[in-house]
């Protein structure tokens, strides 16, 4: 048998070798013993990419200063708010409740604030207003021994307030005195809050100026007590002497302080908490009790 040639058998293993790998060798026209030539891609020159230019930045703005936003003004007195309740393990609910815009309402305390006890009784009017005006006076009309006068009335001195020390002249006087007819006037005005007085007339009656004092009290019973007193100062300082003359008792309460050249008069009555009181030089009776209810 003749052997193969060499070419022959150099061939043969080249293809049992491509068919075990699954390479494709390309014959070498050259000859065995020649290396191949490199793949056109691994024979492409190498390509340098320059780097992109550098962008120029823009120099930065100087800072402007921010207007800081304006603080609402509160108004009213301030509120403290509620301190918030820590977190619960309940669940809070995901929908949106309405959100309450006003101002909180403070806590209570432990202390409540006192009630206002409701009063039917309507604070007292100026103590002036109460005095009657002349022009608000009827025509006076008295008796005498020649039969029914009649006149007008007219002011002397305007109402005014008046100190409580010397409303009521007979009272200064008994303070004077000293002893129990001193105690018996700082009976009528110890508590007295106010006093106001009116001078009038009415020619030709007699017993002018007519003083209409009025003192008020803080309570009807105070005003009464103040009354008994004014009508015991006749007893408890009669013929007592003062330096505004001497002091006694007429007829039904009556106090007099009887001077060189005349003699005055003093009366009142009670009406609520005012005492309302009438001094005169004798003035008729219809004068007194016109006087006496026209206050109002």
């Amino acid at each position: 048998m003749r052997s193969r040639p060499a070419k022959v058998t150099v061939a043969a293993a080249l293809l049992s070798v491509t068919a075990l790998t699954g390479c494709v060798v390309e014959p070498n026209p050259a000859g065995a013993g020649s290396t191949p030539s490199a793949r056109p891609d691994d024979a492409r020159p190498a390509v340098v990419v320059a780097p992109a230019p550098e962008r120029e930045v823009p120099p930065m703005s100087p800072p402007r200063e921010q207007p800081m936003p304006e603080v609402p003004t509160v108004r009213g007195p301030y509120v403290p708010t509620e301190p918030t309740s820590p977190p619960t393990d309940a669940p809070t609910s995901t929908s949106s409740a309405p959100v309450d815009t006003s101002m909180p309402t403070p806590a209570p305390t432990g202390t409540p604030a006192p009630t206002p006890t409701p009063t039917s009784t309507p604070m007292p009017a100026r103590l002036v207003a109460l005095l009657p005006r002349a022009s608000e006076l009827p025509t006076l009309a008295w008796s005498t021994t020649e039969g029914m006068r009649t006149a007008a009335w007219s002011e002397i001195a305007a109402p005014a307030a008046v100190p409580v020390a010397t409303a009521l002249t007979h009272v200064n006087a008994a303070r004077a005195a000293g002893g129990a007819c001193a105690s018996t006037g700082q009976r009528v005005d110890a508590a007295v809050l106010a006093a106001a007085a009116v001078s009038l007339a009415a020619d030709p009656a007699p017993g002018a100026p007519m003083d209409v004092v009025l003192l008020r009290y803080p309570t009807a019973q105070l005003a009464a007590d103040g009354l008994d007193a004014l009508r015991s100062l006749g007893t408890a300082c009669g013929g007592v002497e003062t330096p505004d003359g001497m002091l006694g008792a007429g007829a039904d309460g009556r106090v007099t302080l009887t001077s060189d050249d005349a003699v005055l008069v003093l009366e009142g009555t009670a009406r609520g908490t005012l005492l309302i009181a009438v001094q005169h030089e004798g003035a008729p009776p219809e004068a007194v009790t016109a006087l006496l209810a026209a206050v109002r």
